[in-house]
């Protein structure tokens, strides 16, 4: 009964992280857009937020990969999971550093 329960739990959390992936990332690339593209070529179309979330399930798509863990442990899984949930706002502080000298 355990392990169903677990089972449902990770199916039920896996369209929320690829829910989150995709709008973290389109959020993230939305405001590249406007800080490095848009003022290189101010004829291009600026995208929304949806939009970019959009796209950005499109290339989940074409670059999802699978990972194979051969050992299970306990430490590997919370850094990925940090990785996962602060990697796009770790990117858009980087890119916002670059942005003040730009």
């Amino acid at each position: 009964m355990e392990a169903l329960l677990a089972l449902i739990g990770i199916l039920a959390l896996i369209p929320i992280i690829t829910l989150y992936s995709s709008f973290s990332w389109g959020y993230v690339a939305t405001i590249f857009w406007g800080w490095f593209i848009i003022p290189l070529f101010p004829d291009l179309h600026s995208f929304t937020w949806i939009q970019f979330a959009g796209m950005m399930f499109l290339i989940k798509c074409f670059t999802s990969y699978s990972k194979i863990q051969i050992k299970d442990e306990y430490k590997d899984n919370v850094v990925s999971w940090t990785q996962l949930i602060v990697a796009p706002w770790l990117t858009l502080l980087g890119g916002w550093v670059l942005h003040l000298f730009y």
